[in-house]
Formats: structure tokens, sequence, C-alpha cells
């Protein structure tokens, strides 16, 4: 398999580019923001997913190992083919794309080209529990943070769901009390 290739961009069209690496050259599918960003005649190195069918040996190439990951976990939704997924992937960043699959934002997943409610809904009901983890570039660091809030806690004890308490907490200024930072959360 493929994993990752680097070469000369010699060629660029609207949905893929030609990159010749050791006198071969390889055409490969990616999304608008990618191909935007490289440009002929200079090397790039894309990580590389390979879609073997019958009839067609496919080469799909990201700047980040982020994009393919998601890629991947888009093209493992029954229904959601290689074009699907990049189409998913031209509507926003990484990080914008699974706050919607998390958040449960079909509309925004529906901007994306030949993506309809249904396949919508499904990728957010078979994709939302295998990205909250991953979800935001500082979940961790703000899971961390959030254990050691009192205020946090305090918010999750009376049955706000972790994501929402967080939420509710962004907004108030954190110089203040553990209980005026409770209390201005609840007013919202």
């Amino acid at each position: 398999m493929i994993a990752l290739l680097q070469g000369k961009v010699i060629k660029k069209d609207s949905d893929s580019l030609v990159l010749l690496n050791s006198g071969v050259g390889y055409k490969i599918f990616s999304t608008e923001a990618e191909l935007n960003n490289v440009k002929l005649e200079e090397d790039t190195q894309l990580w590389i997913h390979e879609n073997i069918k019958e009839d067609r040996h496919d080469l799909f190439g990201f700047k980040e190992v982020a994009e393919l990951e998601l890629f991947e976990k888009l093209l493992s939704v029954n229904g959601a083919g290689p074009k699907a997924a990049l189409a998913v992937l031209n509507i926003g960043s990484v990080s914008d794309l699974k706050t919607a699959l998390i958040n449960s934002d079909a509309k925004y997943i529906q901007q994306a080209s030949g993506v309809g409610k249904k396949l919508a809904e499904r990728l957010i009901l078979e994709l939302s529990g295998r990205l909250s983890d991953t979800a935001l570039d500082n979940s961790l660091s703000n899971r961390k943070q959030d254990e050691d809030d009192e205020a946090y806690q305090a918010l999750v004890s009376l049955g706000y769901a972790p994501k929402d308490a967080a939420k509710a907490l962004e907004r108030v200024d954190q110089s203040l009390s553990t209980e005026d930072r409770i209390k201005q959360a609840l007013r919202g």
C-alpha cells in the first residue's frame, strides 16, 4: 500500500493533480483547498489513501494526517464513497467538520455537493461517537482543565452534559469566584 508520496506537481486539474515521483506520475484526487495551495513545479508531500476497485485504482492525497484520517472515517460509513467524502472535506476545516458531526449539524454537512439529508444523518449517527474524544484540537487540554475546575464539576453534578458545562463557562469571567461563575453560567 502507498501511504505517502513526495514529488513535483507537474499538472493540476479541478479535482486532482499529477505528482512526479522517481519518474512515475501519480494522479491524486484531493480537496479544493489542497489543490489551491499546491503550485506547479513545486515539491509537495501528500498522505495517501488508495481506493482499489475492480475497474479503478484511485489515489486520494492530503497534506495533513488529520484530513486523511477523517476522510477514511467518512469512507467507513455505508453510502459514503470517495467523491462524497471529498465533498464533505471541501466544506470546512477538519475541526469544523468534527464539531458539526458531534453536534449533529446535518445542515452544515448537507452543504457538501451530492450529500443529502439521509447521508448527512447517517454520517452523524455513525461518526459522532467515534469523533467525540478528538473533536477539537485542544480537547484533551480542555478536558484536563475542566476536571480541575470546581464550577465545571458543579454544573455537571447539576445535570449539565460535559460539553454544555464547558460551553456555559466559556462566556463567564474566569476571575470571578467559583460560586459567582456557577451563578453566571446558570443565568446563561
